[in-house]
Order: structure tokens, then sequence, then C-alpha cells
């Protein structure tokens, strides 16, 4: 279904059977700019700055509100070289979490594979948009769903602790793109962070590459995102990197209410390292909905209440942490 294809992108397997041939061939790569720095920054940056793709499910809209909500868990993984045998790593973070949850057994879940580059826009240099603006293009090169082959999406991202902050980010989508775009803002939880934070995300699915260059080009997406724009909206923005994601995204839904979504994204620096080398570093999200149509948000507690014990479970487990949040600047 169309809900499953917008989410975190791809798989990687020992078969590697959708990497090989003419998958790579197809990869339509970003000119590199790979960042100078200390290497945790980096990977902060990476894992910060990559968006999940576009998002995996579509849950019902709010009358008050023009965004959807969630809850989400992020873990940097752990023993990343463990996933050069991506199924069998896969097959262990399987076993944990159906051991340790009263709700999940992911066996019986949807799943969805796919390969995806994804490119982050600095907006905030000397001769940029004026606003420092997490934006990130996203380029699906393969997918279970073929419809995603092929297509584009951009991402709008702003995040802090602050939830009313949060919510009034600038980031709605121009009338242009409002049937293929996507307004979410989650809670973030963390382990070793107990503060929660917030971000809204706007996601726009493309059919062809948005090629932007200018700040005005941002402005056609997300017209009210630059509110100081007009005195640099010629001005160049900048691409910081392209990363390559392969991914696997289990969904369903528990205890009759309560849908969620499981991602686990491995990430590879050079394309030609897809599915035969190993990665550089690894995501997993698991993302929450509300079983409300309103807001504020309601979940069921207990479905809540197990998510949070699975997710220490699986930090402790798989040596994996959500510290690099602790590194973000918010």
């Amino acid at each position: 279904m169309s809900d499953n294809d917008v989410g975190f992108d791809g798989e990687e397997g020992d078969t590697l059977e959708i990497h090989q041939g003419s998958i790579l061939s197809k990869i339509k790569p970003y000119k590199k700019f790979i960042g100078i720095g200390v290497v945790v920054l980096l990977i902060v940056t990476v894992l910060c700055a990559g968006t999940i793709g576009l998002f995996f499910l579509y849950p019902s809209g709010s009358s008050n509100k023009s965004y959807k909500q969630a809850t989400q868990y992020h873990l940097i993984m752990g023993n990343i070289d463990d996933w050069r045998h991506y199924d069998r790593a896969l097959e262990q973070w399987l076993t944990i979490i159906n051991s340790n949850s009263a709700y999940l057994q992911l066996e019986a879940a949807e799943q969805l594979k796919s390969v995806t580059s994804q490119v982050k826009i600095d907006t905030g240099r000397s001769e940029g948009c004026v606003n420092t603006r997490d934006v990130t293009v996203g380029y699906y090169i393969s997918s279970d769903n073929a419809t995603l082959t092929n297509t584009y999406w951009i991402t709008m991202k702003g995040k802090s602790p602050n939830e009313t902050q949060a919510e009034n980010y600038p980031f709605a989508p121009s009338n242009a793109y409002e049937d293929s775009a996507i307004m979410l803002e989650q809670e973030d939880r963390y382990i070793c962070d107990p503060r929660v934070r917030y971000d809204l995300q706007t996601q726009v699915s493309l059919e062809s590459d948005p090629a932007i260059l200018h700040c005005e080009d941002l402005l056609d997406i997300f017209p009210e995102a630059f509110p100081d724009y007009s005195r640099k909206a010629n001005s160049s923005v900048t691409y910081t990197g392209t990363h390559y994601w392969s991914n696997s995204i289990f969904s369903g839904v528990v205890n009759s209410d309560s849908t969620y979504e499981i991602a686990f994204g491995i990430i590879y620096e050079d394309q030609s390292d897809v599915g035969v080398s190993y990665p550089d570093s690894g995501l997993f999200t698991i993302r929450l909905y509300p079983t409300n149509d309103g807001y504020p948000a309601e979940y069921n507690q207990n479905v809540l209440k197990d998510f949070d014990h699975l997710f220490q479970i699986l930090a402790d487990s798989t040596n994996s942490t959500d510290c690099f949040r602790a590194l973000a600047t918010f």
C-alpha cells in the first residue's frame, strides 16, 4: 500500500538481490561534498540530518491541526560491522524485539524494503537563505513498491525542546504541493537524555529531481520557511554530502488501537559500497502513532510502556545508543 512507501528506505540482505546489476546502475548520484570534522560529529550530522525517507504511514488527519502526531525512539546501531551480513544482523534484532515485547511479533508485520540516496542542503552559510533550515533531498533507487522507484522527496525539519515552538515552525507546503505533502509533529524519546524533544517535519513527494540551486527554489515548495528571504532569494544553497541508505520497515497495528512502524536504516558513504561492503553507520527507529484523531495525542499507555521497556532492552542488548542527541543543537 502507498502508506508503506514513505519511510526509512530499503534493506541489504545476504543475497543482495536488490542491490546488484541494474539497480546500482540506476543510482543518480549527487555530487559529493563530504564534510571535514571529527568522526563522531560526522555521524551525528548524517543521522540527524538523514530523514527517514518519506513517512511510511498516513494516520488519519485531525480537524483542528494540519499535521499528524507520533512518538519516536531512535538508536545509533552498535556493532555496525555485524550489518555486513544484513539478514543475520536483522534476525538478531527481530528476535530481541519479539522476545521482549508483549505486543510485537514482527513476522506478522507488513514489510517494505528500499534503497535511497539522501543529500543534505545547507541553507545557513554566509551566502545562504538567511534562516538555517534542516533540508534533505532523497531519491528512491529501488523499492518493493514499484511506484516509488525513481521518485524523489524533499524534507524540511526543525527540532526544539519546546512543543509550541516546534508546532509553529513555518514549514507548510505551498498550494501546489499540498496534495503530495505530509506534516508530522513528533515527540522524541531518549535514554541518555531524559528531556523530551519535539520536531516538526514536512515531507513532499516529487516525481522528478527538485533541482534546488537557490533559496527561491526552496520557497516554491516551502513559501513561509524563509521570512527574510527577499534579500537573498538568488543566493545559492550548498549540498553538504550524499549518503546511501539501505532499509527495512515493519509496520502494523497492536492491541487493535496502536499503529507502529519499526525501521532499520544502514548507511553507506559511497554508492558502490551498498550491499557489498561494511556500512558506515546505522539508525534504528520505532514510531508509535496515537490512538485518537485529535490533539493532544492520546496513546495506549500499556503499549507506550511496553515500547519504552523494549527500547531500553534493545540499547543494552545491541550496544546501541541514542546519546548522539546530546550533541545535537536545538
